[in-house]
């Protein structure tokens, strides 16, 4: 059974996800939970530090990000993230808008995406 519309795939893979917390689906959906609730908050902070020039502010935010997606398994999110955190890391923030940006629309993806889990059916299995 696909846990996900199989379009998703390359934008979470729950399975691998699920399998992380130990065929938990409760855990896993409270994990996507807190993600999906407290990452436009930490993109807003990352926008502003950003826009103050503020690296440490950026490489913390982008980490937190990164280290939330790693644990449902949004691959392409992490990327991203990582890219920007080392982008700070290093001492620049040129091109982190661009990030930030692609940020937004990988989060907007993991929205639509993780709208199409039937959960129910997950914690029936």
């Amino acid at each position: 059974m696909a846990l996900i519309d199989p379009k998703y795939i390359a934008i979470v893979q729950l399975e691998e996800a699920l399998e992380q917390m130990g065929d938990d689906a409760e855990l896993l959906q409270e994990i996507i939970d807190i993600f999906m609730e407290g990452t436009p908050e930490l993109m807003d902070t990352a926008e502003q530090a950003i826009a103050d020039g503020k690296l440490d502010d950026v490489r913390l935010n982008a980490h937190s990000m990164k280290g939330s997606a790693s644990n449902i398994c949004a691959v392409a999110f992490v990327e991203t993230a990582r890219q920007l955190e080392f982008l700070a890391h290093d001492g620049s923030l040129e091109g982190a808008d661009d990030l930030l940006a692609q940020l937004r629309v990988q989060f907007a993806e993991l929205q639509a995406a993780l709208a199409t889990v039937d959960w129910g059916a997950i914690q029936a299995v």
